[in-house]
């Protein structure tokens, strides 16, 4: 891997793993689907498509670090979200009772 393409793919997970701190099942799919997209595009030697790549991937991290914000509920079974410096100005989603939300796993 090339030194740009290192530094974006390390860049996204990071950035998923600042994301999904604390969910690690979200955090083991963004993880695996970095590294699936970075093993699709491993063959490409077009120039101008690896550094459209590369600029997609950098915007993807921007993306998942300033718009991905995950609630997790309290003890009086609410919804509550920590926005951070990179969050603010942006929109937030409501979270609606009638939302699908992944189920938590059972720590063993």
């Amino acid at each position: 891997m090339s030194a740009p393409a290192l530094n974006v793919y390390r860049g996204l997970l990071r950035s998923a793993s600042a994301a999904f701190k604390g969910d690690a099942t979200m955090l083991s799919a963004a993880q695996q689907e970095i590294r699936a997209k970075f093993e699709e595009s491993r063959h490409v030697s077009d120039p101008a498509q690896r550094q459209q790549l590369l600029q997609e991937g950098s915007e993807a991290a921007d993306f998942i670090r300033t718009s991905i914000v995950q609630a997790a509920s309290n003890e009086r079974g609410a919804f509550e979200m920590k926005i951070g410096e990179d969050h603010l100005g942006g929109l937030v989603e409501e979270v609606t009772p009638d939302m699908k939300l992944p189920k938590e796993r059972k720590k063993k």
